[in-house]
Formats: structure tokens, sequence, C-alpha cells
């Protein structure tokens, strides 16, 4: 016999959809977010890459084609109107 309940929301008709948590619970992340986490990836890879000897001669040109597609990416437009 128990005598824990673990049941503790018992009217689950306004709990929202695990496949919509996303969207509807926390929202899109926003632009700052997306360039913190690009700003923080970046940085770490190059701290890494250079712990283990590898220069930024071997890495950089790579390292500017991919900043260039973040900030194309931002600076664009995501949007397109329909006809």
């Amino acid at each position: 016999m128990s005598f824990v309940n673990f049941n503790f929301v018992t009217d689950k008709s306004n709990m929202p959809d695990v496949t919509a948590i996303n969207t509807s619970t926390f929202g899109s992340p926003g632009t700052i977010t997306l360039l913190g986490l690009a700003v923080l990836l970046i940085f770490s890879i190059t701290k890494i890459l250079n712990f283990y000897g590898i220069g930024i001669n071997v890495y950089g040109s790579y390292l500017a084609f991919y900043i260039f597609i973040l900030l194309a990416s931002f600076w664009l437009d995501k949007y397109y109107p329909s006809i």
C-alpha cells in the first residue's frame, strides 16, 4: 500500500502537447540568443583548436566563411511576401 500520490495534475485537458512545446510554451529563440550561442560556440572552438596547437592559418578561412554565413542569415530577409 502506497501513501504517496504522484498524480499531481488531475485535469490534463489544458496541458501543452509534447510536440508543440517549442512553439506554444517557450516560443522560438530570439536573434540575440542565437547570436550569443554562435559567439560562444565560435569562441570555444577556437580555444580548443589553439589548445591542441592548430593555428589560425589552418582554420581561419573556414571560420571566416561560417561567420559570413551567420551574418548573412541575420542580415538578409527571412520572410518572403506571398503573391
